[in-house]
Formats: C-alpha cells, sequence, structure tokens
C-alpha cells in the first residue's frame, strides 16, 4: 500500500485542540479535506489541550468532543473517524 492511501483512495490526517471549535478550524479542515477522498481527525486529549493552551481549557471535555465529531459527518462536507 503506498503512503497515505488506502483501497486507492488518498487519506488525509490532522489533529489539534478542537476544543473550541472557530472559523480558523473550518478553513484548515475544508482545505485539509480537499487533500484527498477522506479526512480524518485526531483529537488532542484534555492533558494535551491544558499544556498547551491552559489550566482552564479543555472548554470541551474530549469526550464530548468525540461525540460531535461522531457524529458531524451527517452534516460537515468531510469524513470523521474516532478509535
Amino acid at each position: 500500500m503506498a503512503p497515505g492511501k488506502r483501497n486507492g483512495k488518498r487519506v488525509v490526517f490532522t489533529n489539534g485542540c478542537y476544543d473550541l471549535l472557530h472559523p480558523g478550524h473550518i478553513k484548515l479542515l475544508e482545505a485539509a479535506r480537499s487533500m484527498g477522498d477522506a479526512l480524518v481527525v485526531g483529537l488532542n486529549s484534555d492533558e494535551s489541550v491544558r499544556t498547551l493552551k491552559g489550566a482552564d481549557r479543555p472548554v470541551i471535555p474530549n469526550k464530548s468532543a468525540q461525540r460531535f465529531w461522531r457524529t458531524s459527518n451527517a452534516w460537515m462536507p468531510w469524513s470523521s473517524s474516532m478509535n
């Protein structure tokens, strides 16, 4: 299998602190999605978000964010995957 491809499809991966989704995130996700056939989004852990963004973060805990991303495929123009 060629790097970045699965079943002849190009899979794109990005990750981040998506505890507070804003227009910059949407722009990044749309750009990433345009680079392939499927987009896989990784979510930083609550501990990672706290380390990167400060003690008052995450705004939305990882478990709730995972639920959001799992259902987002129904109304957003990209694919999401959670393990």
